[in-house]
């Protein structure tokens, strides 16, 4: 038998020798592999200031980077701007107002007058000139005489025989002013210190002169305005008209001192100082106005004030004669009655306007002898005698 001291043959392969080769086997690819990657990416190599990086078009179109964005337009479109239109100015209302005899209104009442103006009556117009144009009727209730067209419940009224006493007439008014109510609206016109009957019967109340009671032009008395006695007459019958006889508008004449006749002649005192003139007129308007406002009367149309005054108030803002100023017409009155003797009519509305008075162009009535020939651009009243 053969020995072989404790060795034998060898009869396979070493396992560390073949997984050395198999390692020496990966790594080789590997390293074919990237050095064929390397020339394979070179063309996608970019070198900046930032290092090396590759741009892969695959990669590029999964994730686009933000430099190579698409860019995003927005369309602007230049601003729209809207510019509304001008609201249109209303045309003003103009007013067109005539007188009629209180006879109009016992022997035949103003709805008979309109049912024969409509009918075609041509005598309705022959007998009151500008009756079909007129857009407000004018009863005088109290004329330079001081005489009423009413009948009155003021004391003073009945105590100097002043007050009315046709009851006929009485109901002409009170139908003529219900029946209107819709179609055309009546205007009360007051002489309200020029009065021949107050002074001549209660002495108390006049203008004086040193030999008696002072009279103005067509030989008419006048009652003082610095009278309180006087100012608190006229306001009463004012209440009264609007009140009792549902007038929508009052026209109150010579609601004033005189700026007419021998003034001269005037007895400077406690019924005549020069010095207090216009706070006298102010103070009247202010008490008129209250009154007027507290006095329970129809709601529709709204009751409306008229004051007539002169062209130098509204030339000047104020006439030193009579007492009365721009002013104080605008914040008392809603309308201004004045002959404006031809003048331009518009050249005052700026004015006006200013001053307080609304719409001008409507309340700011020229006071003509006769209706003018026509339409025309203003309002207009022609006045009892």
């Amino acid at each position: 038998m053969r020995r072989n001291n404790g060795y034998g043959s060898y009869r396979g392969k070493s396992k560390f020798r073949t997984f050395l080769k198999i390692v020496i086997a990966v790594l080789l690819i590997v390293l074919v592999l990237l050095v064929a990657a390397f020339f394979f990416l070179q063309q996608y190599m970019v070198v900046s200031a930032d290092g090396i990086r590759f741009e892969i078009p695959f990669f590029q179109e999964q994730q686009p980077s933000p430099s190579q964005s698409t860019p995003v337009i927005v369309e602007s479109r230049p601003p729209v701007i809207v510019t509304p239109s001008p609201t249109p100015e209303p045309e003003p209302e103009y007013t067109r107002m005539i007188s009629l005899p209180g006879d109009a209104l016992h022997d035949d009442n103003v709805k008979g007058l309109f049912d024969r103006y409509l009918a075609g009556d041509t005598a309705v117009e022959e007998t009151y000139p500008g009756f079909g144009s007129a857009t407000q009727l004018i009863f005088n209730m109290k004329g330079y005489d001081g005489n009423l067209g009413y009948i009155s419940d003021v004391p003073l009224a009945r105590e100097i025989k002043a007050s009315g006493a046709d009851a006929g007439r009485q109901d002409g008014i009170v139908m003529a002013n219900d029946i209107n109510g819709g179609v055309l609206y009546n205007a009360a016109y007051l002489s309200c210190f020029r009065d021949n009957t107050a002074p001549y019967n209660r002495n108390s109340l006049a203008l004086r002169t040193n030999i008696g009671n002072w009279r103005g032009p067509g030989d008419i008395r006048w009652m003082s305005p610095q009278v309180e006695a006087a100012r608190q007459y006229v306001i009463d019958l004012c209440a009264e008209l609007i009140g009792k006889l549902q007038f929508t508008d009052l026209i109150l004449d010579n609601a004033a001192f005189p700026s007419e006749g021998n003034l001269n002649l005037l007895v400077e005192g406690d019924r005549y100082d020069p010095a207090t003139l216009t706070d006298t007129i102010t103070g009247f308007y202010s008490d008129l106005r209250q009154t007027l406002d507290n006095t329970p009367k129809r709601d529709y149309p709204p009751f409306r004030l008229g004051i007539v005054t002169d062209k130098t108030t509204l030339d000047d803002g104020v006439n030193p004669l009579t007492g009365q100023t721009l002013d104080a017409l605008c914040r008392y009155a809603e309308r201004i009655y004045v002959d404006l003797e031809g003048a331009d009519i518009a050249g005052y509305y700026d004015k006006l306007e200013a001053a307080g008075l609304e719409h001008p162009e409507e309340n700011l009535i020229v006071i003509l002898d006769a209706p003018p020939a026509g339409d025309v651009a203003y309002s207009w009243a022609v006045l009892p005698e």
